[in-house]
């Protein structure tokens, strides 16, 4: 057995060795190669695209600010929420706002009225006091130059008349001023209530 066991190595060992053939197989692993290196290079661009967001993404996610992208129907269905809350707040505003300018008006107008009484009460007080003067010239000019006890009586009553009326024009006076201050004091508290 040894024998026929050298004899077959023998036999191995003098037939010749068939390769296939060299050069094809290497140009397979050449194309395979350049494939690779394509998938590579490949890869590595979209890596470096992806990559470039990177630090954006990384900021915004520091900073921690999230948007939420919201759709036209739900920022129209807010906007009507917002008015049908507000627009009946937003005119009640409106009509005090409005009643407290014609009460003011009103007031101005009140206010006026007073200056212009107090004024003519101011000036029916210079006239008053102008006519007592000439009314004291009046009688002393009638007294220096009649001296009659007729013109005396006729002095005396009208100095009498022109007194009554200025004790009227005077209570006139008095109650007017009262009833100004009476609407100044009813002004004054409808302002504070304002």
């Amino acid at each position: 057995m040894t024998v026929t066991r050298k004899k077959k190595t023998m036999q191995q060992q003098q037939q010749p060795f068939h390769f296939p053939d060299i050069l094809s197989s290497l140009r397979k692993a050449g194309r395979s190669l350049e494939k690779c290196n394509a998938n590579l290079s490949f890869c590595g661009q979209s890596l470096d695209v992806h990559t470039r967001q990177v630090p954006r993404i990384n900021r915004a996610l520091s900073n921690s600010q999230f948007f939420e992208l919201v759709s036209v129907s739900e920022i129209r269905a807010a906007q009507y929420q917002l008015t049908s809350e507000l627009e009946p707040q937003i005119k009640e505003l409106v009509k005090q706002t409005e009643i407290g300018l014609l009460k003011l008006h009103k007031r101005e107008q009140m206010l006026r009225l007073n200056i212009s009484k107090r004024r003519n009460l101011q000036w029916d007080d210079d006239i008053v006091a102008r006519d007592e003067e000439k009314e004291e010239e009046d009688d002393q000019q009638a007294e220096g130059e009649k001296t009659g006890s007729k013109t005396d009586l006729i002095t005396n009553r009208k100095l009498e008349e022109r007194e009554h009326e200025l004790q009227q024009l005077r209570s006139t006076k008095n109650s007017l001023l009262k009833e100004l201050e009476r609407l100044d004091q009813q002004i004054h508290s409808q302002h504070r209530r304002l």
